[in-house]
């Protein structure tokens, strides 16, 4: 299990990150909705180690092989260091596409200004590639931004 000092290490950058956003639904996940309505969902399991974030882009999208074909570019591009794009069908023949990155905790060191940069960024490319993944995708293939409401949280469990 990783150490208390490490966990509020976490939970320190997501709000330097979303300052005044997080909410805490249980102790090892939190919701941050951005002020331009992206809602991430991260996982931060003490006990499981790992740190996972990720957002929905888009549903309802149209399934294509273009559509298949310029995730995978999206995915392998310069653009996308970290993290993946993710096309999930829900209900027979409703896509959704989601982004979603995890880290490790024994990859992470408290003591090191680097590792803080490192997480700070990856926390923030969260909301940036979920909003360059929608002006990128939507006017090609359709689908609308996901859209925050009660329970917004619950299908990005699957794909984190």
């Amino acid at each position: 299990m990783i150490d208390d000092d490490t966990q509020e290490w976490v939970l320190k950058a997501i709000d330097h990150v979303y300052p005044g956003k997080r909410k805490t639904n249980i102790p090892i996940m939190s919701t941050v909705v951005t002020d331009d309505g992206v809602g991430i969902l991260m996982m931060h399991d003490q006990e499981m180690q790992y740190l996972c974030a990720g957002a929905a882009v888009l549903s309802g999208v149209t399934y294509s092989e273009d559509l298949v074909r310029e995730l995978g570019s999206m995915n392998t591009g310069s653009q996308t260091v970290f993290g993946a794009y993710n096309l999930h069908e829900g209900q027979n023949g409703y896509w959704s596409i989601y982004y979603s990155m995890k880290l490790r905790y024994n990859w992470l060191d408290c003591t090191s200004q680097t590792n803080a940069k490192m997480l700070v960024d990856i926390l923030s490319a969260v909301r940036q590639f979920t909003v360059r993944a929608r002006q990128e995708l939507e006017p090609n293939h359709g689908g609308e931004p996901y859209v925050v409401s009660e329970g917004w949280w619950v299908p990005l469990l699957d794909n984190l």
